[in-house]
């Protein structure tokens, strides 16, 4: 799965999606991409093992043709906190922090994480 994999679905779920009338760049959308998968590798590590039982640590994202360090058993709820962390910049318009915090919510209970400041 690759970033732009990712960006697509999160752009189809924020309903950014009018290509050259983007509200989010790519480049936004990589940065919360790479926060996000650092932000499941401390939640979660072992959604980071590989199918040696070696670790496999995220890295920044550079291009959107990455390669994503999670699996696709893992993408919504990546393509969910991505969305989130869109929306938290946003976090003046209430709406879009309560979405925010929503989607979180969501995934941390698919992840089976508590809450703990995230």
């Amino acid at each position: 799965m690759t970033a732009q994999d990712v960006i697509d679905d999160v752009r189809q779920h924020l309903r950014d999606d009018t290509a050259g009338n983007y509200r989010w760049t790519d480049a936004t959308l990589l940065v919360h991409l790479s926060d996000a998968e650092r932000q499941f590798y401390q939640m979660r590590p072992d959604l980071f093992l590989t199918s040696s039982s070696t670790m496999d640590t995220p890295v920044d994202l550079t291009d959107v043709g990455d390669t994503l360090k999670l699996d696709e058993d893992n993408r919504k709820a990546l393509v969910s906190w991505v969305s989130a962390l869109a929306l938290e910049e946003d976090a003046a318009d209430e709406a879009n922090l309560a979405r925010a915090v929503s989607l979180k919510n969501n995934v941390l209970r698919r992840l089976g994480v508590a809450a703990n400041g995230y």
